[in-house]
């Protein structure tokens, strides 16, 4: 199910903004996995929420690609935004929720530009248990020149063994595909990487090839 809500920009918060985009494998083959998934997503939300930096910088937009891509909780500052509630079906079009979330945070770079507000490069966590089922190098060009650029940073999730890793790291230039399992993992890699996201947004150097789950 959709939730998605108008973007809005806090123009009376002078917070250097950190824009975030988690984009999410809710196809069928994720339906024993949902709930954790929900749990992990609920954690990064509400961490976010409860530290004063995160809070004024991070903003996030969610996105679900399974059978259909949907924007389910839009940009907004991280504790206004209603914390988005995921559901499992379908199949993987992974090239166009990549296309949407690129499109999205190109359109919200812009609104800062125009509203003279600055903003740190760019987060999206790309998240899946499978392989695409759509048409991917497009995405995978545009993502991956931005990385080389120094324009965006792709956190590439594998989660199972039976993630395409060699399509999820083609977005991501040079980053290798972090490993996760079910369970606790999920909620381990969203809460790293709120933390991750508080340094950021403290203009820390943060260095993302660190995280490693517990067995």
């Amino acid at each position: 199910m959709s939730i998605f809500s108008e973007s809005t920009l806090d123009n009376d918060n002078p917070t250097k903004r950190l824009p975030v985009a988690l984009v999410l494998d809710c196809s069928s083959s994720m339906s024993n996995s949902i709930h954790d998934l929900n749990e992990a997503v609920k954690t990064f939300y509400e961490q976010c929420k409860n530290d004063q930096k995160a809070k004024n910088a991070v903003e996030v937009v969610t996105i679900s690609f399974g059978g259909n891509v949907q924007v389910e909780s839009d940009f907004g500052p991280v504790d206004k935004v209603q914390i988005p509630h995921l559901s499992a079906s379908g199949g993987t079009p992974m090239g166009t929720a990549m296309t949407t979330a690129l499109d999205k945070l190109d359109a919200r770079k812009k609104e800062y530009k125009d509203n003279g507000i600055d903003y740190y490069q760019p987060m999206l966590v790309l998240m899946s248990d499978g392989g695409a089922t759509d048409q991917t190098q497009s995405s995978a060009n545009r993502a991956a020149d931005m990385v080389k650029n120094k324009k965006l940073t792709v956190l590439p999730l594998a989660f199972g063994t039976g993630a395409d890793t060699n399509t999820l790291e083609s977005f991501a230039h040079d980053q290798k595909s972090i490993y996760i399992g079910g369970g606790f993992s999920f909620i381990e890699f969203f809460r790293w990487l709120s933390q991750s996201a508080s340094a950021m947004a403290s203009g820390q150097s943060v260095d993302l090839n660190v995280f490693t789950p517990n067995p």
